[in-house]
């Protein structure tokens, strides 16, 4: 009897070990266990552009680190918000991610009717890479420092044309944002794309365009258009010589990023290994330099950190919209 009970208490307590121990390690085998098949990095905006660039390049590192196949997919269309959506939709497990700029925050938050809502259905992963943009003018344009755009300007309200890429495009706000902290009046050309923009702006059709330091350093270097001043509060290491714009207008900065986001519900153990994963890969010699080549500087931070300029910069879109009357159909 005494062997008997003995035999029943050594089963128990087996037993119970080794629920205690499938229940204790469960969390760590989950995230040993991912990933264990391929990563879909949606780029929503067309190959080519630096969105897509960053995102191939990403990939080909975190291959590498992650042991598992990263594959990008194109899928461009509403100014990123196609891809956006099906983002928003996609099962919160780490294989559906999302690389995109700061640029699809202002869509969120000025188009009207979306079928989600990236402040809520969108999880900000980390941040890539930010970096400042470059006001440039046609060559022949007077103004050759931000003082004396502000001064040129003032004295002839409505008069002067700055073109973006469309409406509701980063070039737009950026200029709105300028004009409203420097109390300007300018007049507003919004193409369909930006390639016949640098070709305008290069005969003087229009006056001036904010865009990537990457896109127009050369062309001002080559003296075929005119830099007048870096959008961040300290003077870009790739045009040392170029003023910033809060020279002319203190307290003015305006910056881009580019960032992975997952869908919104992932766990949070997930989300932190992405980070970490991404973060690590940024500090590769071959990513830096490249990230260097495109004029911006690599990222950092927690996913936290990353939710918070995100939320930031939906708000502040949302009131630039108001305060300016721009609506995205």
């Amino acid at each position: 009897m005494i062997k008997l009970t003995c035999r029943v208490l050594g089963a128990v307590t087996f037993y119970f070990a080794c629920v205690a121990s499938v229940m204790f390690s469960g969390p760590a085998l989950a995230q040993v266990a991912w990933p264990n098949k391929p990563i879909t990095l949606i780029v929503p905006f067309s190959a080519g552009g630096s969105n897509d660039v960053f995102a191939r390049a990403l990939a080909k590192e975190l291959t590498v680190t992650l042991k598992q196949l990263v594959v990008v997919e194109n899928k461009a269309g509403a100014g990123g918000l196609l891809g956006t959506g099906l983002l928003a939709k996609a099962p919160p497990d780490g294989y559906t991610l999302m690389l995109a700029s700061s640029s699809i925050t202002v869509g969120a938050a000025l188009k009207t009717g979306l079928p989600f809502d990236m402040g809520k259905d969108l999880q900000p992963i980390a941040m890539v890479a930010s970096g400042p943009l470059l006001l440039v003018a046609s060559p022949n344009f007077p103004a050759k420092t931000p003082s004396e755009l502000v001064a040129m300007a003032r004295s002839q309200p409505g008069k002067l044309t700055y073109a973006s890429s469309g409406l509701g495009s980063t070039p737009q706000m950026g200029m709105e944002l300028l004009s409203a902290a420097a109390n300007l009046q300018l007049l507003h050309v919004p193409y369909k794309g930006g390639g016949q923009v640098m070709a305008d702006l290069i005969g003087g059709t229009v006056d001036l365009y904010m865009g990537s330091v990457s896109t127009s350093r050369a062309l001002v270097q080559n003296g075929k258009i005119k830099a007048i001043g870096v959008t961040s509060r300290q003077r870009s290491a790739q045009l040392p010589e170029t003023p910033t714009l809060n020279e002319a207008v203190p307290g003015f900065s305006f910056e881009v990023w580019w960032g992975v986001f997952g869908p919104a519900g992932m766990p949070k153990e997930l989300t932190a290994r992405l980070n970490q994963e991404i973060n690590k890969v940024l500090q590769t010699q071959s990513l830096r330099q490249y990230i260097d080549s495109e004029g911006v500087a690599p990222g950092s931070g927690t996913s936290e950190q990353f939710n918070l300029i995100v939320q930031k910069e939906l708000q502040n879109w949302r009131d630039v919209g108001k305060r300016s009357n721009i609506k995205v159909e």
